[in-house]
């Protein structure tokens, strides 16, 4: 049996088991709450004021599940006092104004039914306008100026995000929507785009989901960030289009293992290689000389989190991005109880040097009062010898960042700041087509390769439901990208950040509010930015205004 058809079988068996074993969990809604929503939002400040409560939820684990936002609001109402109790506890109105907003009112166990459905339609506008034409790209890429292209640039997306959950023990969702303007989103696949338009259909989550006791089994389509910290992930952000995948999960408080095989986009090669895993020279293919086969791509990990103690948690990820010209899953990789470096080091891995592993380490203490410090730090070619190294080069990334809520007294306040470095060849590999990548963009941090990024920020909720926040961004990039070849040889051991520096700041004015009982979320942002050697051109320099505006429409039925 070829190793993928082997791998389809072993996991049709191991979910037909959990499903068929699985006992009901009262009360436990299994559906995973999609990157961005407001619960987020909500829970986060709710978190930061109250860091007991994060023995409920794994900071460094995105998208969290109903269960754990319900168990975090059940403990969160014994602690601050119910929402809806007459005089409630004194000074925390914004707390129980926030749990309020987060109370889903779920059945009691009488009344509880063997489907429960969830069902939101939602219809989102965002308009932006900007001087001197500059359009709007991903962190990664540089802004661009050209011709008016009527501004302000408008954007409207339906969606659709729907599950059912049966008998308590499974969970089947999904979440679609139409984008009237996918250009410049790394986070879309452009599935079944509109000729002529930037207009889009696609399936955002597609999944399956079951628990038997501690076992958790998800399979399908479905967006995860790990990682702390209020930017993208340096291991694994929400910025990337969702992963294909399967997911194991063992939960054993204080510790919870996962297990996940994903695929990643399919490539054409960039390079050929000798027998040393070396580019040859002049291999690399062009639009005049087409290679006409494509390159497989698969992306392994094994997780392992552990609340330390309640005011500290940590976590250690190994991954690999393995490839290969009709290569499929391959079960020693997508065996859960082996590390990595060891399967790549069997005498039958012909193809080692299309294997990227990678270490991260990350962690996040919270026992200094109403404060939140995080950190973590991504290693690539970890285990290689030092004479490769030398030749590879540096390949770090790392992220540190502070929160403090109600600083000095600032009822509602919040001041943070965070800082994240890729290194100059960071996420990039010698194997084939192994760079840390999917659809052309990282996996991680979106500012990387090459390049650094300092955030700072102020939050003031002045209601439960509205916050303002300013905020001032510091980047710099250097000029490697994730389509870079070169070694550090070839390059000459460049300086960080490489090349001709482009520098951008961002000083920027933001609100967002809801009326939940209307169903609207909206927000209004003014910013000003400065670039310096745009695209890397020396002395090409921009200043200019810039903002933007959105409103969306939820409307919920069961």
């Amino acid at each position: 049996m070829p190793r993928s058809s082997a791998a389809s079988h072993a996991v049709g068996i191991v979910a037909t088991t959990l499903l068929l074993a699985a006992a009901p969990v009262s009360g436990q809604g299994l559906r995973t709450v999609p990157p961005g929503d407001r619960v987020d939002r909500l829970v986060d400040a709710l978190l930061l004021r109250n860091p007991a409560l994060g023995r409920h939820v794994w900071y460094g684990r995105r998208p969290w599940r109903e269960w754990e936002i319900d168990s975090l609001v059940a403990a969160a109402e014994r602690d601050i006092g119910s929402p809806s109790a007459a005089g409630g506890t004194e000074g925390r109105e914004l707390e129980r104004g926030w749990l309020a907003l987060l109370q889903d009112e779920p059945e009691s166990a009488e009344e509880a039914t063997t489907v429960d459905y969830h069902n939101v339609l939602s219809a989102r506008y965002h308009g932006e306008i900007r001087e001197d034409d500059a359009s709007f790209e991903p962190a990664f890429r540089p802004p661009t100026f050209g011709a008016d292209k009527g501004f302000p640039e408008h954007r409207g997306v339906l969606q659709h995000d729907f599950a059912v959950q049966v008998l308590e023990r499974l969970v089947l969702g999904w979440r679609y929507v139409v984008d009237t303007n996918i250009r410049n989103d790394p986070s879309r696949r452009t599935l079944l785009g509109i000729r002529g338009a930037d207009a889009a259909f696609e399936v955002l989550d597609a999944y399956a989901a079951g628990r038997a006791g501690p076992f958790h089994l998800t399979v399908g389509r479905q967006a995860i960030s790990l990682g702390p910290g209020r930017a993208a992930s340096p291991l694994i952000s929400d910025s990337i289009p969702a992963l294909d995948q399967v997911r194991g999960e063992i939960h054993a408080d204080p510790v919870r293992f996962t297990a996940l095989v994903a695929t990643l986009s399919r490539e054409r090669p960039n390079r050929l290689l000798d027998l040393a895993g070396n580019t040859i020279p002049g291999s690399t293919p062009s639009d005049s000389a087409p290679v006409p086969f494509d390159v497989a791509r698969f992306l392994y990990l094994h997780r392992v989190d552990w609340r330390v103690v309640d005011e500290l948690q940590v976590a250690i990820s190994e991954a690999a991005v393995v490839t290969g010209v009709d290569r499929g899953v391959e079960l020693r990789f997508a065996n859960p109880f082996i590390p990595f470096y060891l399967t790549q080091q069997e005498g039958d891995e012909a193809d080692a040097e299309n294997v990227n592993v990678i270490l991260n380490l990350e962690g996040v203490y919270t026992g200094l009062g109403k404060s939140r410090l995080y950190g973590d730090v991504y290693v690539q070619e970890f285990f290689i010898d030092a004479d490769k190294r030398e030749e590879i080069g540096n390949q770090l990334a790392w992220r540190a960042g502070a929160e403090w809520a109600d600083p000095l007294g600032w009822t509602g306040g919040t001041v943070g700041a965070e800082y994240t470095r890729a290194d100059v060849f960071t996420y990039l590999h010698r194997g084939l087509n192994t760079n840390w990548t999917t659809f052309g963009v990282p996996i991680g941090s979106m500012i990387g390769p090459d390049a650094d990024q300092l955030l700072a920020w102020a939050d003031w909720w002045v209601a439960p439901t509205a916050v303002l926040t300013v905020d001032l961004l510091a980047r710099r990039d250097g000029e490697r990208s994730v389509a870079t070849l070169e070694s550090v040889l070839d390059a000459g051991h460049p300086d960080f950040p490489s090349g001709v520096v482009q520098r951008e700041w961002r000083l920027g004015a933001e609100i967002w509010g809801l009326a939940p009982r209307w169903g609207v979320e909206g927000r209004a942002r003014v910013g000003r930015r400065t670039v310096e050697n745009i695209r890397h051109e020396a002395g090409r320099d921009r200043s200019f205004w810039e903002a933007s505006f959105e409103i969306a429409y939820r409307l919920r039925w069961q």
